[in-house]
């Protein structure tokens, strides 16, 4: 084995590495940013607590534990709101409430909404971490009580995780086959294909629509398989408004369509545009509610996910294909998408180029 021919093979391999800024971003930049963002989502990353809202119901408290609503009430990740059981178990089938404690005795029956995956995977762990401390406070004291939690699963209005998640993907799923596009566009720029069209009648308006009825198409064909995936393999509820659900769907491919030809028409190159990509993307896959609600970010990522529009998207999905929402129930989503639509699409045909 030659040491300088290997050294130098090392030196060049190095170098392509070192130019090719899209392997950089994934090497370095985007492990750091994924720790950056569950660090402050998870680990309250200096920001604010996630809070959850939960009822505490005295039912049958013993003089002994008379502490224990005390115990919930002062603790860090939960606010208590003040309701009486039949109006607690209403509010939480609505989602409105996270969890409802019903202190009985020595056991604390814990309901909790089910169908929220950020809900059924946090809220009874966190309870019972609780239940843990206080038993063994009791330990250490002359108190012969042991608490004890029953978990009972309540599903808001009848929807499961499933109904939570799958509609939510395809939102993004419209978003990225929208926003990804960039790099096609950016690649046509690159061959000096879409140059030739300057000798063409065809106008950029007539062009951009044109790429944009392709990824209609395209989307049409997504959202069929993802649909039947989710309900005839993964039983999810479907009550779909199917007017609004058309209606949202283009609105998000529209949408999508256009800021990909926006990135993809101001990029210089392809790898330029796979950046621009995915840092729309990024942020967007993580911060709009697809996988987590958005209730449960800290506060202060409240308002960047206010701002995305794959947030009103998302929410609009779950609401036309799970809850045969009507218009007014989704109005907030549809003008917000509306605006986006808009001014992307204006921004868009005034910053193409053809080369």
């Amino acid at each position: 084995m030659n040491a300088h021919r290997v050294f130098s093979t090392f030196i060049a391999l190095l170098k392509n590495l070192m130019r090719d800024k899209m392997a950089i971003f994934w090497f370095m930049i985007f492990p750091v940013l994924i720790i950056i963002l569950f660090s402050s989502i998870f680990g309250g990353g200096g920001g604010n607590p996630v809070n959850f809202d939960i009822a505490v119901i005295e039912k049958d408290v013993p003089k002994n534990l008379s502490f224990l609503p005390d115990v919930f009430e002062n603790a860090d990740n939960f606010n208590i709101v003040k309701l009486d059981l039949k109006k607690a178990i209403k509010k939480l089938k609505e989602g409105n409430l996270s969890a409802v404690i019903v202190i009985d005795g020595e056991t604390l029956e814990v309901y909790y909404n089910n169908s929220d995956p950020t809900i059924s995977s946090m809220v009874p762990y966190m309870i019972n971490g609780i239940v843990k401390e206080i038993n063994i406070y009791l330990s250490g004291m002359e108190i012969p009580k042991i608490v004890k939690t029953k978990s009972i699963p309540i599903e808001a209005e009848n929807f499961g995780f499933i109904d939570f998640y799958i509609p939510g993907i395809i939102a993004m799923a419209l978003m990225q086959l929208g926003v990804f596009s960039a790099e096609l566009i950016a690649s046509l720029k690159e061959r000096k294909i879409l140059r030739r069209f300057l000798l063409t009648p065809l106008k950029k308006g007539e062009f951009i629509v044109s790429f944009s009825l392709t990824r209609i198409i395209v989307a049409v064909g997504q959202v069929l398989i993802m649909i039947a995936l989710g309900h005839f393999v993964y039983k999810m509820n479907i009550n779909m408004n199917f007017p609004l659900f058309v209606c949202f769907f283009l609105l998000g491919i529209i949408l999508f369509s256009f800021m990909g030809v926006l990135v993809g028409g101001i990029s210089k190159s392809v790898e330029s545009a796979n950046g621009l990509a995915q840092l729309i993307n990024f942020p967007m896959m993580f911060l709009s509610g697809i996988f987590f609600t958005a209730s449960f970010y800290p506060s202060f990522l409240q308002p960047v996910i206010k701002a995305l529009p794959l947030t009103y998207l998302g929410n609009a999905m779950r609401n036309v294909i799970i809850k045969n929402a009507s218009f007014s129930a989704v109005k907030l989503d549809f003008f917000v998408l509306l605006i986006w639509t808009v001014v992307v699409t204006a921004v868009a045909l005034r910053l193409f180029r053809w080369e």
